[in-house]
């Protein structure tokens, strides 16, 4: 069952679901590589998913710009 971003708490295990409109790869200061995935639903911003060691992904998610995906994982805050 998916719900609204606002009813998710901290902590909280959740699916979203929104449109992808962002990704980009950053590097840390200890040499790992976070790919931050920005979803949104509507005109709202819903989420910014974090992958840790994943930077192979992006290519995969810039080709889903623009398309609806769902997406599972721990709410933080």
């Amino acid at each position: 069952r998916f719900r609204a971003v606002t009813e998710l708490r901290d902590g909280e295990a959740a699916t979203v679901v929104g449109k992808v409109t962002a990704v980009e790869n950053r590097p840390t200061k200890t040499k790992l590589t976070l790919t931050k995935v920005t979803l949104h639903y509507g005109s709202k911003c819903v989420a910014t998913l974090t992958l840790f060691n994943q930077w192979r992904l992006k290519t995969t998610f810039e080709r889903l710009i623009w398309r609806r995906v769902a997406a599972y994982g721990t709410v933080k805050r």
